[in-house]
């Protein structure tokens, strides 16, 4: 098999930044253009909504100031007339809030001259208002002359400076006003040279953004998609498609590089599965040679005729000798060799394989004696069923050696054939050691191959009418139940 150069060392499929890079810094200026354009639009509208709001707030303030100084006159007036404290209270309410309206108009002055004389003009007359509204009242608390005549020829001058002032606050709205008006010219002026701005910004965006699409069609998805007409032809089987060059080193000239190496390197593991194969047929070859030479040499070495000859031999020799019992036995293990030996697949009565249980069962009471006890019954007609050969042996033959052998004081292995709505069961179980896990006992890798080929050969033959089912308690025993279909 070739060896293939690492992909750390091969120079060709290195990241390379140069393509990143350009299009990071094409789609940063763009970014940034967006940005600065939506910022001095907000800006922009930031400043004029506060401009607005700030004369918005000089107006209504003017026009409350001009609206409670009439108040206290009007209040001062009612008092004069009806001496009433609830008036003389309004009017004295009325005055701190008059001082404060003055003192915000104070704060948000213009810089204009005129502005500025304006607002010294309403504090003295302010301050000469209230001087003269304070004597009105004193004089009608005093009662001085003829009392209510001087105290109301006082107010009748308090009214007189009030409508100075009135007129003060006027002309000073109209100069808040010119200013206003003047200053939202320039700003005017100003969001038409932004609008304009951002309006050729906008022009040179869209114009970017189009020579960006098509130098990125051009660099990226023209490559991307004859690539991938590339690698719909090699899915198809045609290993040896053309792959476009990229000059450029960029991820594009990478992939497409990477692209080719794969394809090379798919062609030459195709090559090698095709070279393992053709090793692994041969090897399997070789290997169903072998053990066909081991069969045939182990049929040369055993014959069974020879086999069968020898043990009949030893038993009349047994026989002449007086040892019945070992002469039982060698007819015994006899006839379970001749049954072992035929075909896997020979079919045989249940009579038939139950014989040859209680023969193998019988050489095993000679190895265990009382640790082994066995019992069988068949209520069913044995000669009318059949089963393949060596079915119920094998489950006998695990139940002793995985079941009873591995305890000291040994036990019981049952073998029990009935017949229940027209199905044969069989029943195999031992009083034994049980079993931890029975998939266990069923895997490949098990021990227990006998159970394993027995259940597989009874598939083959009743197909799903089988029921094969194995029961098993640590310590307790298992129980194997077979049940099939009687015809």
């Amino acid at each position: 098999m070739k060896t293939r150069p690492a992909e750390a060392d091969n120079p060709h499929l290195r990241p390379h930044r140069s393509l990143n890079a350009r299009h990071f810094f094409l789609v940063a200026a763009i970014v940034f253009l967006t940005v600065l354009v939506a910022v001095g639009i907000g800006w922009l509208v930031s400043e004029q909504n506060a401009v607005f709001s700030d004369f918005l707030q000089t107006y209504l303030a003017i026009h409350r100031f001009r609206v409670i100084l009439a108040d206290s006159e009007r209040a001062m007036d009612r008092y004069l007339r009806d001496r009433s404290e609830s008036d003389l209270a309004s009017y004295r309410a009325l005055v701190p809030t008059i001082w404060e309206i003055h003192r915000t108009l104070n704060q948000s002055r213009t810089g204009e001259l005129e502005d500025y004389f304006q607002l010294r003009a309403i504090q003295f007359g302010l301050l000469a208002y209230i001087d003269t509204m304070a004597q009105a009242v004193a004089a009608a608390d005093e009662g001085i002359g003829d009392g209510a005549g001087d105290a109301y020829s006082l107010y009748v001058h308090a009214a007189r400076i009030r409508s100075y002032v009135d007129g003060y606050a006027e002309r000073l709205l109209q100069v808040r006003l010119e200013v206003g008006d003047a200053f939202a010219t320039a700003l005017a002026r100003r969001a038409r040279a932004v609008t304009v701005g951002a309006g050729s910004a906008v022009a040179l965006l869209i114009a970017v953004m189009f020579g960006f699409a098509f130098a990125f069609s051009r660099t990226v998805t023209r490559p991307i998609v004859l690539l991938a007409h590339s690698a719909h032809e090699i899915a198809e089987g045609n290993l040896d498609a053309p792959i476009i060059r990229v000059t450029t080193r960029d991820e594009i000239g990478t992939l497409a590089e990477a692209f080719r190496r794969m394809q090379r390197n798919v062609k030459e593991l195709i090559h090698d599965v095709q070279d393992k194969h053709e090793l692994e047929v041969r090897a399997a070859r070789l290997s169903q040679s072998l053990r066909e030479a081991q069969l045939l040499g182990l049929q040369s070495q055993i014959n069974p005729h020879f086999l069968f000859n020898t043990l009949n031999t030893i038993s009349r020799t047994a026989l002449f000798e007086g040892a019945t019992e070992t002469t039982d036995l060698i007819q015994s293990l006899a006839h379970v060799f001749r049954y072992m030996l035929q075909e896997p697949h020979t079919t045989v009565t249940l009579e038939d394989e139950l014989n040859i249980v209680e023969e193998y069962v019988t050489l095993q009471r000679h190895r265990f004696h009382e640790r082994l006890e066995f019992s069988l019954s068949c209520e069913i007609d044995a000669r009318s069923v059949s089963i393949p050969a060596l079915t119920i042996q094998p489950l006998v033959e695990n139940a002793i050696r995985h079941g009873i052998e591995p305890s000291e004081e040994g036990g019981t292995v049952s073998v029990r054939c009935t017949l229940v709505d027209s199905h044969v069961i069989i029943e195999v179980a031992d009083t034994g050691v049980g079993m931890d896990s029975v998939a266990a006992a069923l895997d490949q890798t098990s021990e227990r191959i006998g159970l394993r080929n027995v259940k597989t050969r009874l598939k083959l033959l009743h197909g799903d009418a089988l029921r094969f089912d194995v029961e098993s308690t640590p310590g307790r025993g298992t129980v194997i139940s077979i049940r099939f279909p009687a015809q």
